[in-house]
């Protein structure tokens, strides 16, 4: 049992010191777009209290907005529909991110059981907009989850890091079925590097 435990001690330092930002360096060209969550949204008005019963009883979580109630409910199997699936393909064709790694080794600003944080000194380029530092993230749980954020001049880009191979960033498309009802396709669009 001593010898456990010794060995414990002695790798549990090891193991922690592997978790490290995964550099980035190329042209990430845009893929193709994956479903990550689909969501079901219904607005019913606070006195339609028949039509919250159902919702409610159809595992809807129901929050009270003002004279209404917002519901919605996260479903599987639900596939992007082809037209709107051609339309980002058309809007995100050729598009791609360039991370020009620099010597400069990321610094890490934050250490913690569940979290690192470091900031990265490469450029990046995506439409015509360039950083030279950005913030990454690594997220410990069940799994390892790897993300930054680019601060354009145009606004906030989020990134999740698959590997040094593929990224993804997100995108949400609603869909209206009439003014009550929607479907939110919560997307992630997948670049991969070339």
């Amino acid at each position: 049992m001593k010898k456990l435990i010794l060995l414990i001690t002695l790798c549990l330092p090891v193991i922690t010191l592997a978790s490290e930002a995964i550099r980035l360096n190329g042209d990430y060209l845009y893929s193709h777009v994956e479903v990550a969550q689909v969501r079901l949204q219904e607005i019913v008005p606070s006195l339609n209290t028949k039509r919250f019963n159902e919702l409610v009883a159809d595992k809807y979580n129901c929050v009270l907005r003002g004279d209404f109630f917002l519901c919605q409910k996260a479903v599987k199997g639900v596939s992007l529909p082809q037209t709107l699936e051609a339309e980002i393909n058309q809007a995100w064709n050729q598009r791609f991110f360039a991370f020009i790694a620099s010597p400069f080794d990321p610094s890490l600003t934050n250490e913690s059981d569940y979290l690192l944080e470091w900031d990265i000194f490469d450029v990046v380029r995506f439409d015509g907009f360039q950083v030279s530092e950005y913030h990454y993230w690594l997220l410990k749980n069940y799994h390892e989850t790897h993300k930054i954020a680019l601060n354009f001049s145009n606004g906030e880009r989020w990134i999740n890091i698959v590997d040094e191979t593929k990224i993804t960033t997100p995108l949400k498309k609603t869909v209206r079925v009439n003014n009550f009802k929607s479907t939110i396709f919560e997307l992630d669009l997948a670049f991969i590097r070339h």
